[in-house]
């Protein structure tokens, strides 16, 4: 395995750490997203576009497909679903999760699990159709999740035309483990791809004319692959910067507590006076008075030398 810089992961099971191996060290490329969801969260293509590259993002549920156009700017972002043919479809949109689909038994089982959702009508196109109007350079790696409609994606594309070098495909039920390749993964076979790795919830799948990549599925995800997960790097920014405010605020208290101590100094320094001041009125007021005892006595005594003078 080729010496690895380090990456964040996005995916939701390792699935960018596994393609990073594939194309690594490229600062251009382009994939397509079929159920993108997320700009970030979940993300299988949010490392590669980090690292310039682009592609398409194609996802029916409106509220990520805002996301999506927010924060891929440089992607083609389709508020469309995926199937065999043009038509329009009701989905089962369930609006702040990856599990809107078209099947009515991952609906209900995922009803059963206390998921709201509610029935949209959307348009479906092709994979043929789009690949036809946006895929204007060679395709490195496609990525198909559509809930259960897995089949319809992949028998609408032109395999013969439009080759990704990769292509990973959801391969089990909805929220399950029971596998679901075995209708579709025949259709991929015929058309010249070989599935060269299972990570559990995915099935990946190599061009037979990219042998040479071959290598790159040999292993799962591992301590060479040097990777951090989002939600972990999260969790360090987040602990960051509630040191930094803790920080922040000690040394705010140690400022107020230092403050606090200069004021009680002031404070007794002030006291001290106040009772400096207050024992030299006292004096003040003693003195006042022996004065006007000194001046009452000297009139009496003047008052008394008067009426002894003769007249």
């Amino acid at each position: 395995m080729p010496v690895l810089k380090p990456m964040i992961t996005y995916a939701q099971n390792f699935e960018d750490v596994m393609l990073r191996r594939v194309f690594n060290d490229r600062n251009d490329g382009f994939y397509i997203d079929v159920g993108a969801m997320d700009p970030i969260f979940d993300s299988v293509t949010n490392y590669f576009y980090e690292q310039g590259w682009s592609g398409i993002n194609i996802e029916p549920n409106e509220w990520f497909y805002d996301k999506l156009v927010a924060g891929r700017p440089r992607d083609i972002n389709l508020n469309v679903a995926i199937g065999d043919r043009e038509e329009c479809r009701s989905l089962y949109l369930f609006e702040q999760y990856g599990n809107s689909t078209f099947d009515e038994q991952s609906r209900d089982r995922f009803a059963e699990k206390g998921y709201a959702s509610e029935e949209k009508t959307v348009r479906v196109t092709t994979l043929d159709a789009i690949c036809r109007k946006y895929a204007t350079r060679p395709i490195d790696f496609l990525k198909i999740d559509c809930e259960g409609w897995e089949k319809m994606a992949i028998q609408g594309a032109d395999w013969e035309r439009f080759r990704p070098a990769v292509v990973i495909v959801e391969a089990t039920e909805p929220g399950t483990t029971v596998p679901s390749w075995i209708e579709w993964q025949p259709i991929l076979e015929n058309a010249q791809y070989e599935m060269v790795y299972f990570d559990g919830l995915n099935r990946f799948f190599l061009n037979r004319d990219c042998e040479n990549l071959r290598c790159h599925f040999g292993s799962p995800p591992n301590i060479f692959d040097d990777f951090r997960t989002y939600a972990t790097v999260v969790a360090q920014q987040a602990n960051h910067a509630l040191q930094h405010e803790r920080d922040s605020l000690a040394m705010r208290t140690a400022e107020l507590e230092q403050k606090a101590q200069e004021d009680m100094a002031e404070i007794a320094r002030l006291r001290e006076e106040l009772r400096s001041t207050q024992a030299r009125a006292t004096e003040q007021e003693q003195e006042l008075l022996k004065s006007r005892l000194w001046v009452g006595q000297l009139s009496q005594e003047l008052a008394a030398t008067r009426r002894r003078s003769p007249r």
